[in-house]
């Protein structure tokens, strides 16, 4: 059992203090790199079933409930400035939806995503650069990419 716990313990995020002692993140501090990603960094989201390699290290996953609650908001607006694909008058879906449909329909694409964002060691200038580290990993081609604040 012991085995099983070191285990799951290396795979924790952690960070290093002054004296080299290493101690797993806080949520605060996971929350920050998240946050830096989202906005400053790439994240992007893929089909859940597909496969993203992460064993290099290079992408790190993002759990559903922790970017909804960090970023639902922007989520939901991003969702409510689509056209409604079933609307004749060609009208948003913040238009033709209400509130609880409309966060009901975000929950249900989440939950049919997994997101991952490009470690902050991993070294890239461009958007081509950050495109081809995610093309590396995974055969298809993300549902949606978030680059320095923007949906691309």
């Amino acid at each position: 059992m012991y085995r099983e716990i070191k285990h799951y313990l290396r795979l924790l995020p952690t960070l290093a203090n002054q004296d080299g002692v290493v101690y797993p993140l806080t949520w605060r501090e996971k929350s920050q790199e998240i946050e830096q990603a989202f906005y400053k960094g790439c994240v992007v989201a893929f089909d859940s079933l597909e496969h993203v390699d992460v064993e290099d290290g290079s992408l790190i996953e993002i759990g559903r409930s922790t970017l909804m609650h960090l970023f639902g908001h922007e989520l939901r607006k991003l969702y409510g400035s689509q056209v409604d694909e079933d609307d004749e008058c060609g009208r948003l879906v913040s238009e033709t939806h209400s509130d609880s449909e409309l966060e009901q329909y975000v929950q249900e694409s989440v939950e049919r995503m997994d997101f991952y964002r490009i470690a902050p060691g991993v070294y890239y200038r461009s958007l081509k650069q950050a495109v081809k580290i995610v093309q590396d990993r995974c055969f298809w081609l993300p549902i949606m990419m978030r680059y320095l604040g923007r949906i691309i």
